[in-house]
């Protein structure tokens, strides 16, 4: 009779436990991550798209549309107000665009994508003299358009030194800006304006991402992964000189936005961006998703992490040039690199998700 108790038992026990793995929330050893359905599982991409992908897209096409009317504003010798105009322009167009390349996932979803980061900015790819590329284009003659047939001529890059030369005093400045150097520009703008365009066309129309919460999870983390990699390693480290490559070695034309002066707004570009998608918001996003599919304790760290970060970035009053050999970048560089392990080795694996390996040469 005891026998019996104790084999019943034992059914019911394994009943119970089929029962638990049948939850929505639960990991089944195979398919990985199962997407549950709370409010904030189902709701999280779909919201994402509405109130991040969606807006900062269109956020970066109206920048380079601004940008553009600044420039053909221009009407005979350029003024200062002129000047001013165009480049205030240029830090706008830059902080969204690192709005949009941060939570770039399009490529995962549309193969037509893979190269619009290239297209649209070539920082850390290559080896050209954006300066001396630049000048012997605008010393030749015949069609601008023609001459500017590389991508590499019609990218952000070439077109902040097409703006600010080599950050060059306004009065210097005023005399580089001739109407040659004004059709190149607009030229770059309009290629970038293109690139936009067809990444708020892809956000507006694309059903995939908000459908399927493990491709999209898969792709949203890995492209944290990558962005805050390259944002600790390239936009911070090798100018500071804290890379294995250039150790003990800083250079502020290293940084990503040099020429402008803006280095620093873009980095917190980045970082408010990673906000918008994994802090608590108003709106669904990775952080409540991550907490209904048993990540909770894993998003709060990247969560207090990225408000280290973004604390220790908006306590420099100058620009990250002129404070590339102080403390405070060695303490920033510390914090991305504990951010990206959080994302990396933490989250990723409480979400059962595969992280991919980051390409990390861009030169």
């Amino acid at each position: 009779m005891i026998k019996k108790i104790q084999i019943w038992t034992i059914f019911i026990m394994i009943g119970l436990l089929f029962t638990a793995c049948g939850d929505d929330n639960a990991y089944d050893g195979k398919t990985g991550l199962i997407s549950g359905t709370s409010k904030a599982s189902k709701e999280a991409f779909a919201s994402i798209q509405k109130n991040v992908l969606i807006p900062n897209a269109r956020k970066f096409l109206s920048s380079t549309q601004a940008l553009e009317t600044s420039i053909n504003a221009v009407e005979g010798n350029i003024t200062s107000a002129n000047l001013l105009a165009m480049q205030s322009d240029f830090r706008t167009v830059i902080e969204s665009w690192k709005s949009v390349q941060t939570t770039l996932v399009a490529p995962d979803f549309d193969a037509s994508f893979k190269h619009h980061v290239f297209y649209i900015d070539q920082f850390h790819t290559g080896n050209e003299d954006m300066a001396k590329l630049i000048d012997n284009i605008l010393q030749q003659q015949g069609d601008m358009s023609g001459l500017l047939y590389k991508t590499t001529t019609k990218g952000i890059p070439a077109l902040e030194y097409l703006l600010f030369a080599n950050g060059v005093e306004e009065s210097a400045m005023l005399t580089l800006m001739n109407s040659r150097r004004l059709e190149a520009a607009t030229i770059a703008v309009k290629n970038i304006q293109e690139k936009a365009l067809e990444i708020v066309t892809f956000y507006e129309s694309d059903t995939k991402f908000a459908s399927d919460a493990k491709a999209a999870s898969h792709a949203l983390l890995n492209v944290f992964i990558d962005s805050i990699y390259k944002l600790k390693e390239w936009r911070v480290g090798d100018p500071a000189g804290f890379t294995v490559k250039y150790k003990n070695k800083p250079d502020a034309t290293r940084l990503e936005y040099y020429r402008s002066h803006n280095s620093l707004e873009g980095l917190k570009a980045i970082l408010n961006t990673h906000a918008q998608v994994i802090q608590s918001q108003s709106y669904e996003n990775l952080s409540g998703f991550s907490s209904e599919n048993g990540a909770a304790s894993e998003v709060k760290e990247v969560q207090n992490l990225l408000n280290k970060s973004l604390s220790i970035a908006n306590s420099f009053d100058a620009p990250l040039a002129s404070n590339i050999t102080e403390p405070k970048v060695l303490e920033l560089y510390k914090s991305l690199q504990e951010l990206y392990t959080a994302y990396y080795e933490s989250l990723v694996n409480a979400l059962s998700i595969k992280a991919k390996i980051v390409e990390a040469d861009g030169d």
